[in-house]
């Protein structure tokens, strides 16, 4: 009887001490909370900086971390199958990429919400007497304006690419487009930062390997004596999204969508080619990459759109001129290489 008694005395001071533990662990665990950065972010809804995940991309759901991935496309490709979906970028904690409903078009007496621009202006454009507001500010964005008579001229800052960077047109645009809405951007900066695609080119049996511009920065964007090609709108448009959020992504519409923006003064990156006029089938060549195969051409090239009249187009070259080039083989260029286009909310 002696022994069971000790023994169940033994017992009770066991749990007695496990209780008292656990107690003091939750106690310093609240008090202390601020010194435990997975606690703050299972209390804290907001997107501050996380330590959970590796990638340079987070996805949330319902504002709940999800995955993490180190390219953006495949975090894009991910979360736009996803409702109330954001990518953050980890490193600076900014939000880059949003499914929530941010824009809506105003119809007459009727409304339909949009997550992203695109969709948005692909459903105003088809409908007449439509307008896009953004929500966030409550402003309009958009409407069918067409052209004004006379024209459009816009002084942006001039930014010449060379002699720093040989294959630089894009970042160098963006840098102009960036300046000219007050936001210091440095094209060394930006060409330092743009994602690089790693794939580097190859031949193999009479087929040819390199990277996917619409994922990042094809080969060496400082020196021509390296292999290289250059980038398209999507890693254009998630740089732009480091430094506001006031991007609009026009890739895909009529050029026509693009006059209200120029309308009102504000400039246009867009994806082009050198000489500025539709290319022939000879200009190109196949490509296999990571995504399939793909066709590009060398001649591939970026300005800031800052004008138009009757019969031009005019528009900042960043090989260092004011330029202008005849309307119908401007836009003609610009749909063969994509419609790519990206501007900035007016304000």
């Amino acid at each position: 009887m002696k022994k069971f008694l000790a023994l169940l005395i033994l017992i009770l001071c066991i749990a007695c001490g496990v209780y008292l533990f656990s107690l003091y662990n939750l106690l310093d665990s609240y008090f202390n909370k601020e010194d435990n950065p997975h606690l703050s972010l299972e209390i804290d809804a907001t997107f501050d900086k996380t330590e959970k995940g590796e990638g340079l991309y987070s996805v949330y759901i319902n504002d709940n971390l999800r995955e993490s991935f180190d390219n953006f496309f495949d975090a894009v490709k991910y979360a736009e199958e996803k409702k109330r979906a954001i990518i953050k970028e980890n490193k600076e904690g900014h939000i880059i990429w949003s499914n929530y409903p941010d824009f809506s078009v105003i119809i007459g007496n009727t409304e339909s919400e949009f997550a992203n621009f695109s969709a948005a202006l692909q459903f105003a454009s088809s409908n007449k007497g439509s307008i896009i507001i953004y929500k966030k500010t409550d402003t309009i964005i958009w409407e069918d304006q067409g052209e004004k008579p006379g024209g459009v001229f816009i002084e942006a800052p001039m930014i010449k690419q060379l002699p720093e960077l040989a294959r630089g047109c894009e970042v160098t645009s963006l840098a102009m487009l960036l300046n000219y809405n007050g936001i210091t951007a440095d094209k060394m900066e930006l060409a330092e930062k743009i994602h690089k695609n790693p794939n580097e080119y190859s031949i193999k049996n009479g087929i040819k390997y390199s990277g996917n511009p619409h994922r990042g920065f094809v080969g060496d964007i400082y020196n021509f004596r390296n292999h290289g090609l250059g980038v398209y709108n999507e890693p254009i448009f998630e740089l732009l999204s480091e430094y506001t959020d006031k991007g609009l992504n026009y890739t895909g519409c009529d050029f026509s969508d693009l006059y209200y923006s120029l309308n009102n003064s504000q400039p246009i990156w867009v994806i082009i080619n050198t000489s500025y006029s539709y290319l022939p089938e000879s200009s190109f060549e196949t490509w296999l990459t990571e995504d399939g195969e793909i066709k590009i051409t060398y001649k591939e090239h970026s300005v800031l759109v800052t004008g138009y009249d009757e019969n031009y187009i005019y528009f900042n070259d960043p090989y260092g001129l004011k330029k202008s080039a005849p309307k119908r083989d401007f836009i003609e260029a610009w749909v063969q290489m994509g419609s790519q286009a990206i501007g900035m909310i007016i304000e």
